[in-house]
C-alpha cells in the first residue's frame, strides 16, 4: 500500500509546494495570487532583478524537467504536459501560497503515511 509513497510521480506537485514557500520567502507570492493568468507575472518576474529574478530562476529549475508531467492517463498524445500548458501548475498555486502565509505545513506527510 505504501510502495508507491515516494514515487517520482509526486515529484511535480511537490516542485510547486517548494515553490509557493520560495515566493513568500521572496516576497513575491502576489505575482502568484491570481491563478492561470499568473504566466504574464512569472514572464515580468524573469526580466526584473533580485528577488523576483531569483523566484523566476526557481520557476525554471521546478519547471525543466518537473512540469513535463503529462496531465492525462499517458495512452494518448494529444494529452498536454503542465509545460504545454502551464494553467495547470498555475490553478494550483494560489492555494498553497494561502497555505504558506496561514502556516500550514505544505509537505505530504509521508512519515505519517508509513507508520
Amino acid at each position: 500500500m505504501v510502495a508507491g509513497i515516494d514515487a517520482e510521480i509526486f515529484r511535480p506537485d511537490d516542485e510547486l509546494r517548494r515553490l509557493a514557500r520560495v515566493a513568500v520567502d521572496l516576497q513575491v507570492d502576489a505575482h502568484f495570487r491570481e491563478g492561470p493568468r499568473s504566466m504574464k507575472s512569472c514572464d515580468r518576474c524573469a526580466r526584473q532583478a533580485s528577488p523576483a529574478a531569483a523566484g523566476s530562476r526557481n520557476w525554471q529549475i521546478s519547471r525543466d524537467p518537473w512540469f513535463n508531467i503529462n496531465v492525462g492517463d499517458g495512452f494518448y498524445h494529444y494529452h498536454r504536459s503542465w509545460n504545454d500548458d502551464l494553467s495547470m501548475p498555475f490553478s494550483a498555486l494560489p492555494g498553497y501560497v494561502r497555505s504558506v502565509l496561514a502556516g500550514k505545513p505544505l509537505d505530504r506527510q509521508v512519515e505519517r503515511l508509513l507508520r
